[in-house]
């Protein structure tokens, strides 16, 4: 688990405080919001997939993965995994393109609540990389599964801490092996990176 922290409790006020990243101010995500235009939605998708290149969320995927491959070789099966919230599925794009390579049998497959994000993930999968992906809401019914690896990735802060756990508790029920999730750590120099990381790789509003 990559720089998950307990979420703080969320402050509410009319003046503002005192600058603490650990604080969670709540607010609708426009990513969330199905009257998204299209066109904004795919340019948000492809800020986010040049974010989480640079930020290494799929290698951190891959090397887990890479892990679990030593004991699963001799099941002769292949290793199953399991990205929720794919969004734009670049974690899974990475983790295909780094097992093709290595020679390592995964089935990967992604749910998202956005079909709009599904679409992308399909068309934007390297040569070689099959992907089975599904239009779930995970806030609302159990997830697939079993899978050996079940991830998750930037998408618990979005959330308030009784979705959080309830959705950690629903991959904890379709998991055999290994549940892997990445998320903001809440400090100064997090916010910072943050701030010069979405500046920087992306012209996107929403991002």
């Amino acid at each position: 688990m990559l720089g998950l922290q307990r979420p703080s409790p969320v402050r509410v006020s009319a003046r503002p405080g005192p600058f603490d990243p650990a604080e969670r101010l709540r607010e609708a995500e426009r990513m969330d919001d199905p009257s998204l235009h299209p066109e904004e939605h795919r340019r948000a998708l492809d800020g986010l997939r040049r974010i989480n290149r640079v930020s290494l969320a799929g290698w951190r995927v891959w090397r887990e993965v890479r892990e679990l491959d030593s004991s699963f070789r001799a099941s002769g099966r292949p290793l199953r995994v399991l990205d929720v919230a794919c969004g734009g599925g670049d974690v899974l794009h990475e983790v295909g393109r780094r097992a093709r390579a290595s020679g390592v049998e995964v089935e990967l497959h992604g749910c998202d609540v956005s079909p709009l994000a599904l679409r992308h993930a399909e068309r934007g999968a390297p040569d070689g990389v099959v992907l089975t992906l599904s239009r779930i809401d995970a806030l609302n019914g159990p997830l697939p599964g079993p899978f050996d690896l079940v991830t998750c990735s930037l998408f618990l802060h979005h959330l308030s801490r009784e979705d959080a756990v309830m959705l950690l508790e629903r991959m904890k029920a379709s998991v055999r092996h290994r549940l892997f999730v990445q998320d903001l750590l809440r400090t100064r120099l997090g916010w910072a990176l943050a701030w010069v990381g979405v500046h920087t790789l992306t012209t996107s509003e929403v991002v």
